[in-house]
């Protein structure tokens, strides 16, 4: 499966001057949060696709149509068991979709049974990165220990996460190995395989 996975800032190449002849055989599109409805709008309609997505930060309260929200769902498509987290940790006084460490944890703990139930999970969307990997060195940009303890216990094929602008600072990672798990920055955009 192919996918063509979404966040933070919008790209030329997928909205001013989309050719789709440059995106061939996408089946799936995810979104990693803090995107415009327009564009979102704009991606689905043009792949026509089936599209998922967990908020970011900045994101309002809905989302466009033709999208299906994941945030603390394990939902299975062709086969591929999906859990998603929205948000960041909190780090202002007017939180936009942040959460504490605490809240995330039972965000978390409400998926366990469907993980469970499905056997594992093989991609994890989240908006936020893991502790430990793709942080930043403020609070607001720092990863969740509910997500890395997620992603060890379950070692799903790809982790996908948004939130770290890859221009925040230099030797910024996209791709990431931790065991057997694929961590993924969708900044801007990217193409993963499962």
């Amino acid at each position: 499966m192919r996918i063509l996975a979404v966040s933070d800032e919008v790209h030329p190449a997928l909205y001013d001057h989309l050719d789709l002849s440059r995106f061939p055989n996408i089946d799936m599109l995810i979104s990693c949060g803090d995107l415009p409805d327009d564009y979102l709008d704009f991606l689905a309609s043009s792949f026509n696709v089936p599209a998922f997505y967990v908020r970011g930060n900045h994101d309002p309260g809905a989302m466009p149509g033709g999208w299906t929200n994941l945030d603390g769902k394990v939902i299975t498509h062709n086969g591929l068991r999906i859990a998603g987290f929205e948000g960041c940790r909190l780090y202002t006084n007017r939180p936009v979709v942040q959460y504490t460490e605490r809240e995330m944890w039972w965000k978390v703990r409400k998926t366990l049974p469907a993980i469970w139930w499905k056997g594992g999970i093989d991609l994890l969307v989240t908006h936020a990165p893991p502790q430990g990997f793709h942080e930043g060195g403020d609070l607001a940009h720092q990863g969740l220990k509910s997500f890395r303890w997620l992603m060890d216990k379950y070692q799903p094929r790809i982790f996908v996460h948004g939130h770290q602008h890859l221009n925040y600072a230099a030797f910024s990672e996209r791709e990431t190995q931790v065991g057997p798990t694929k961590l993924i920055n969708a900044f801007r955009y990217h193409i993963m395989e499962v």
